[in-house]
């Protein structure tokens, strides 16, 4: 098994936020027991018959969803404070203002609203 780390860096600029060690922690973890628990001429893992409906419901959800703040304007917000806050070069002290401010974006997120789910 090969784990492989995706180059977008505003992905791993927002994640360094939230609980940064654990994440990576988490990741190096799953790999090393994909590892070892794949082997060759195991059987297939047996995947539940309901396995990803939740998953589903919720994606429908935000789909549907008929909140008041378009998708574009929050992505927008969350685009420009990154890149005052979390830019290539950073201090501990823009660290912390920039966690408080994707905190309050997030937040933000339950009143999303998607005009084209198509």
């Amino acid at each position: 098994m090969t784990c492989t780390y995706a180059s977008a860096a505003p992905t791993r600029q927002l994640q360094a936020y939230i609980q940064p060690t654990s994440q990576v922690t988490l990741l190096n973890q799953a790999c090393l027991t994909g590892d070892q628990l794949v082997q060759p001429n195991n059987p297939p893992a047996q995947i539940p018959a309901n396995a990803g409906n939740r998953t589903i419901k919720r994606l429908d959800q935000l789909r549907h969803a008929k909140g008041p703040i378009p998708t574009t304007v929050l992505r927008r917000e969350l685009e420009v404070m990154m890149q005052s806050k979390a830019p290539m070069y950073r201090n501990s002290k823009d660290m912390k203002e920039g966690q408080e401010e994707v905190i309050k974006i997030m937040r933000k997120f339950k009143d999303i609203g998607v005009t084209d789910s198509s």
